[in-house]
């Protein structure tokens, strides 16, 4: 009585930040290339935070969970990835990022005068 129905086709939430319990194996997903883990870098106390999250998650869902966590208001807050501040719209995988690679996070610097 065992069907022959497709095994992947089950849907699944996009959180996009997982922990790593236990999820059941799917075929054909290759899960080194599926996941990355990324660290944030906060410069204000210098710790640093791991993630793993899909590569094709938006940044934004990462950093909100990041500030949520540490209770940082996001607006108040830079985020760069090698030098360039960051588009929360982007994925890790536009940005072909890597595990390991790192997220800065530091205080926006705002108003002041213009140095000429």
């Amino acid at each position: 009585m065992a069907g022959n129905a497709p095994q992947g086709s089950s849907s699944e939430p996009e959180s996009g930040v997982t922990s790593q319990a236990g999820q059941e194996k799917k075929p054909n997903i290759n899960n080194n290339t599926e996941f990355v883990n990324l660290q944030i870098y906060y410069e204000q106390d210098g710790s640093e935070t791991k993630f793993r999250v899909r590569r094709n998650t938006k940044l934004q869902k990462l950093l909100v969970q990041f500030c949520t966590h540490r209770s940082l208001d996001m607006k108040a807050l830079a985020f760069l990835f090698e030098g360039t501040e960051l588009k929360l719209e982007r994925t890790p995988q536009e940005l072909q990022m890597e595990d390991g690679d790192v997220i800065d996070v530091m205080i926006h610097a705002s108003g002041g005068s213009r140095m000429v």
